[in-house]
This record gives structure tokens, sequence and C-alpha cells, in this order.
């Protein structure tokens, strides 16, 4: 085994020794003036390592103390002696945490230092995994807490302002760092509470945190979720979320879970990152009017997630992903296994509710065809409204339900037709003055040539910013100061545009 040198800075006295056939046995405690060189394991208490999770070769191990209190005191004065030991990158300074409580009675400890490390003695895992079934009825695995953990830390901040700081197996109530560095670095830490107003763009690995976790921005800070997380478990608002336009979630996500509003969710967030297997519940993933341009694979979410309002990102990417009803741009294929690439195929898993119109470049390939009842009027006019002049030569088909019957439409000549291509009936064209035309260019996939698309773009209601439509009671509601949402009605909630 790898000798351990570690110095040992505790103020106390040796009060009995015991020693036989090699051992030594103490009851008390152990002073080290100078180092000690550990050839096999220590004991201490009931706990028994040989491989330590010391990162260099300087160490202080907080002494015990008489209370809570005192254990926090002990615990402030361990760290400044840690702090003094001249660690660097290649020799770091570790606190090493027995099993206890430490109470800092209201004066934050504060991790000021580069390379002085935070370490529980017992290793902890603070997540597990759980199978649970979505609203289809599929069955998912997720990161759920499950924090198992003898040292904690409570009764004020542990505050960071140095960068380069590792924190291990503990229990912080209140994690407040106040710089974001790539070089920090939590495992196996669980907290209540994290700070807002930080980018998060370190390497956590199993930690926890409650609602607005991981990078909140509470204002127009550009505040970023854009480290590496791991086994990670939060609450609502968190993984970059934000109060105002524009959070971000930019960094690598796996096997990670949230509440509401998270993944760069609420208000036009963005999810730029890479997401494996993560759990969101509504407005995630850029929900809430964001745009997903991420990758994301077997993942799922609530209601209004993966882009929600908004289309997606020629570069998102999605593979094996759910989600509820107003999501993935609207595309609506939110149930069990939607798989998106702009640039190759895209496959729906379940039904597909489109509410504009579905302009297809290639053949169709269905079982059958459903068609609603409609009237000639009201065909004439969906067609000037929602096809461009350029394809209305073509002829739309449609069910009459006067006629019960087939009839087809051309809209440049004004005249209605039966299948055996006799005239039924001729009006003057229709024509939409609200629309506009664009267009777009693409490439003929069989001839190799670039070909023009023309598509319509007319006013259309839709959900304001800030608001939320209920698919499923047809209901609408918006938080008010508080974060509770109140039901509103639709005259308030949409906007045409």
């Amino acid at each position: 085994m790898k000798t351990l040198i570690s110095v040992l800075v505790c103020a106390a006295s040796l009060l009995a020794i015991r020693t036989s056939a090699g051992n030594l046995t103490i009851d008390g405690t152990l002073t080290a003036n100078s180092n000690l060189t550990v050839l096999s394991t220590i004991t201490l208490g009931d706990e028994a390592r040989s491989n330590w999770p010391f990162n260099g070769y300087k160490c202080v191990v907080v002494p015990e103390g008489s209370n809570d209190v005192h254990r926090g005191n002990n615990l402030r004065a361990a760290y400044s002696t840690a702090a003094i030991l001249s660690p660097s990158s290649t020799n770091r300074a570790t606190v090493i945490l027995p099993p206890g409580n430490y109470n800092l009675n209201g004066t934050d400890l504060s991790l000021a230092s580069n390379y002085v490390d935070l370490v529980g003695l017992v290793p902890c895992q603070m997540t597990a995994r759980k199978t649970f079934t979505d609203s289809t009825g599929m069955e998912h695995t997720k990161t759920v807490a499950n924090v198992q953990c003898p040292v904690r830390i409570f009764g004020a901040a542990v505050s960071q302002s140095a960068g380069d700081v590792h924190i291990e197996s503990v229990i912080i109530s209140n994690y407040a760092p106040s710089v974001a560095s790539t070089n920090t670095l939590l495992r196996h830490v669980a907290t209540t509470l994290m700070s807002s107003d930080i980018s998060y763009l370190g390497e956590y690995v199993d930690c926890t945190g409650g609602d607005r976790s991981f990078g909140y921005d509470s204002g127009d800070n550009g505040i970023v979720a854009g480290g590496t997380f791991i086994d990670c478990v939060a609450g609502s608002s968190s993984f970059g979320s934000r109060n105002a336009d524009g959070a971000t979630a930019s960094g690598t996500f796996i096997d990670c879970t949230a509440g509401n509003a998270s993944f760069g969710g609420e208000n036009s967030g963005e999810a730029s990152g890479v997401f494996i297997r993560c759990v969101g519940g509504d407005y995630c993933f850029a929900g809430d009017g964001g745009t997903a341009s991420g990758t994301f694979i077997d993942c799922t979410a609530g209601t209004y997630s993966f882009g929600s309002d908004n289309v997606l990102a020629s570069t998102a990417r999605l593979q094996h992903c759910a989600a509820g009803t107003g999501s993935f741009g609207w595309l609506e294929a939110a149930h069990d296994d939607f798989n998106y690439d702009p640039a190759g195929r895209t496959v729906f898993g379940s039904d597909v509710d489109i509410d504009g119109k579905l302009n297809l470049y290639g053949g169709m390939d269905p079982p059958y065809v459903l068609l609603d009842s409609a009237t000639r009027d009201s065909v004439a006019n969906r067609v000037a409204r929602e096809v461009p002049p350029s394809k209305q030569t073509g002829a739309a088909l449609y069910w009459n339900s006067e006629t019960q019957q087939l009839e087809v439409y051309v809209a440049t000549r004004g005249t209605y037709y039966n299948l055996g291509g006799n005239v039924l009936a001729t009006i003057t064209p229709p024509v939409a003055n609200d629309v506009t035309v664009t267009t777009s260019y693409g490439i003929d996939r069989t001839l190799g040539t670039v070909v023009s698309r023309d598509t319509v773009k007319a006013p259309h209601w839709q959900v304001k910013p800030g608001y939320r439509f209920n698919s499923s009671t047809g209901t609408f509601s918006r938080s008010d100061s508080s974060g509770v949402l109140q039901e509103v009605i639709a005259q308030e909630a949409l906007e045409l545009k």
C-alpha cells in the first residue's frame, strides 16, 4: 500500500497508550508534532480506512468537540490551520471532518484559499436510482435524493470565494459560492440552499440541492449552468433557470433530475448543452418559450418542455425523449418516444398534433388518411390563408360534409371538381391580406439541386410569455409575485402575433 504521510494538527493531550504485537491503540488523542507515517489501516471510532480521500499529503483533522457549536469552532480553526500549510495544485491541503454535527453558530465558514479542500472522513452517497412511470405508462429510471452522510455543517453558510476548492462527503445547509470556477469540485455533497446569481462551471457528482440550485438567475446577470453534472438532484428552477428572459444550461448533464422550470427552463431560456438520461418537471429543457438547441438523449419532462412554444433549433438533436403537451416546439410529439434531427430522420413514437400546416417535400406513405368534414367555403378560405401562391396551382382534396362526397378545389381557378374531373362549382377565390410569404431554400436529395420553398406566415393566437395553458383543463394561469399559479381568462393570456 502507498505510504500516507499526514500532518495532523490537533491540540490535545495523550491520555492512554496500549501496545501489543506491533499494534498501537490510543484511548484519547494523538498529537503529532512532526510527520506521521501510516503503513496500514487507521481506525477512528468505528471507521477503519486504508484508502483515504486525501488530495495530497497535507491534512488537518478537525478535533472532537464537546457539543455542536464547539465542533463548528474547531472546524473554522482547522481550516485556518490548513490554509497556512502552503498548499498548491500538486500538494493540496485537506480538512478532514470526522462524523458529527458542526454548528457554525451564525459565523460563516469562509473557503477563501485555493487548494484547501473540505472532506468528510466517511465516504457518503447522496442519491439513488428509482424507476417511475410517465403519463403514458412508459417506465423510466431517474436519480433521486437519498442522503446518507454522518457529517453535517449548519448554523451559517459555507461561503466560497476561492475557485480551486474540492468538497466531498458532507451535508451543507447553506452553500454560498461567490466565484464561478471550472476548478470547483463537489462530490457527494447535499445542500438545502445554494447561492443564486452565480454560474456553476465546475464538476458536481452525486450532489443534491433544493429549489433554485446549480445556477438560478434572479435578474439579468447572464448566469449559466455550464459545468459537468453527474447524478445530481435539485428542486424547481435549477440547473440554469432564470426569473427574467434567457436562462442557459450549457453544460453536460448525465442522470440528473430537477423540478419544474429547470435545465434552461422558465421565461425564454436556452438548453444548449448535452443532456443524457435527465428528468425534469414542467417547463424544462428550455420550456416556457425557450430554445432547445442542445443534444438530448433518453430525457423526460412534463408539459411545455423542450422548446415549448418556440421551434426546435436547427442544432437540436433528440433521441428517445418524452414530454407532455405543448412540448418539442409545439410539434406535440409529446409522449413516449421522440427523435429529432433536422439533417436526418425525425421519428414520432406516438400521436402527433400540429396546429399549423404540415409541409412535405417528399412522399407520404400512411395506411389510411382521415379527412375531417369541411365545406367549400372553409376549404377556399384555408387554402388562401395557408398555401403560398406558388403552390395554389395544386389541388386540395377534402370531404364535403354537405354533399357527402370527396371533392377537389383548385385555388388559381376558383373551381371545385369531383373525383371524375367534372366541374361542380366556380367562385372568385378569396384573398388573405394579412399574410406574408417567405422563401427559403433546400436541397433536393434525389436530384442534388437547390430548390426554393415558400412558406405562408399569418397572424395567429398564442399564449403570452409568462402565462401557461393547461391542455387537460382548458384553463390559463400565471404566477403571482409569490410564485403561486393564479387562473386568468383567455383574453388576458392570449395575444395575436
